[in-house]
């Protein structure tokens, strides 16, 4: 498995699980990325991410996030674990 493949992977599963996780009234972007890479993957791999609830996220709140990704192969062995930090806004209103 590439390596940088596998931080593409997480990047999106993060990514996905935010999206579904934040109110309608924010937005998010990734600001950095922990990586570790833990064994060798010779499978097929899968992401899954973890985020805190932000269901109580007030409107006008702005701050880190920090989304946990592991990706796994298909025996469920962690090769790689990535912790993304994302900053998340209140998005703005639209211009027309």
């Amino acid at each position: 498995m590439h390596a940088i493949a596998s931080c593409n992977a997480a990047e999106l599963a993060g990514g996905s699980c935010l999206d579904a996780s934040l109110p309608p009234t924010h937005r998010w972007i990734p600001k950095g990325m922990t990586v570790q890479y833990l064994a060798k993957a010779k499978t097929d791999i899968r992401a899954i991410a973890t985020v805190e609830d932000l269901s109580r996220l007030a409107p006008g709140e702005a701050r880190d996030v920090v989304v946990s990704v592991d990706v796994t192969d298909e025996a469920g062995v962690v090769a790689v674990h990535a912790d993304i930090t994302m900053w998340v806004s209140p998005r703005q209103p639209r211009r027309d």
